[in-house]
């Protein structure tokens, strides 16, 4: 089973924002939705290849204060958690993150406990823990914003194990087809989200209508140029070659 963390573009932006303009250390949890499908992949090495694929798809966050949805000894409180999930139109926790500046990207004993915690919580769906954090050279002028995701998956012994996954974002670094091609997990949801908040935040009136429609027919009356252009070229160079070839047999 393979399993990959898709975020749209908007999304993952405003996370990294977030992190650079906070004063100090920053957490939170991460709210989306889980998918699977069953991919047959044919190949010359084997004739059925049949694998899972789950993606987590993030699309919104909410960071909180230390010790707000957990106590002292890091055991979760459940009220918290039920307000947090009841205004994001049925979105689900499926991560939690940690950003910290200056340290590498491994897990604490801290994080370990409270994403193991919430992994449980989850009554035994994926879960993912996000690390980010911030590195600077030398003389400051190069800010890196580095990060890394991991499934959380709990052991019988209460601890946890972490497993890469990766991220896709969406709409970010890859042409047209392949950003908006539909599939499951897409990060970029119309429904819910930072992405649905923005989309739905645009003012639409009939104005862009007449816009589009006034530039579509400026194209088609450039196309039909083009065309009767092309047409009249096609004609001369016949009647050049038809003259050409005239003139050469009168000359023989």
């Amino acid at each position: 089973m393979s399993v990959q963390v898709s975020i749209s573009g908007p999304v993952f932006a405003q996370l990294l924002r977030q992190h650079a303009v906070s004063p100090n250390n920053q957490e939170g949890l991460l709210f989306g939705e889980i998918s699977e499908r069953r991919v047959n992949q044919i190949n010359d090495q084997a004739a059925v290849n049949e694998h899972n694929e789950v993606t987590l798809k993030v699309c919104s966050f909410i960071k909180f204060e230390p010790f707000e949805i957990y106590d002292q000894n890091l055991k979760l409180l459940p009220d918290p958690l039920r307000e947090m999930e009841a205004g994001l139109n049925g979105a689900k926790v499926i991560g939690y993150y940690c950003f910290r500046r200056n340290l590498p990207l491994t897990a604490t004993y801290r994080e370990h406990v409270i994403s193991n915690a919430l992994a449980k919580a989850s009554c035994g769906q994926p879960f993912v823990l996000g690390l980010f954090s911030t590195t600077f050279n030398d003389n400051y002028s190069i800010h890196s914003m580095d990060h890394s995701f991991h499934i959380v998956t709990p052991q019988n012994d209460g601890g946890s194990r972490l497993g890469a996954a990766s991220l896709r974002v969406v709409n970010l670094g890859e042409d047209a087809r392949q950003e908006y091609r539909t599939q499951p997990g897409s990060a970029a949801s119309l429904e819910r989200g930072f992405f649905s908040d923005l989309a739905k935040s645009i003012p639409y009136n009939g104005r862009e209508d007449r816009n589009v429609q006034l530039l579509n027919q400026l194209h088609n009356n450039l196309q039909k140029k083009l065309n009767a252009l092309a047409r009249e070229i096609t004609e001369t160079l016949q009647l050049h070659e038809e003259t050409t070839q005239s003139y050469e047999q009168r000359h023989q």
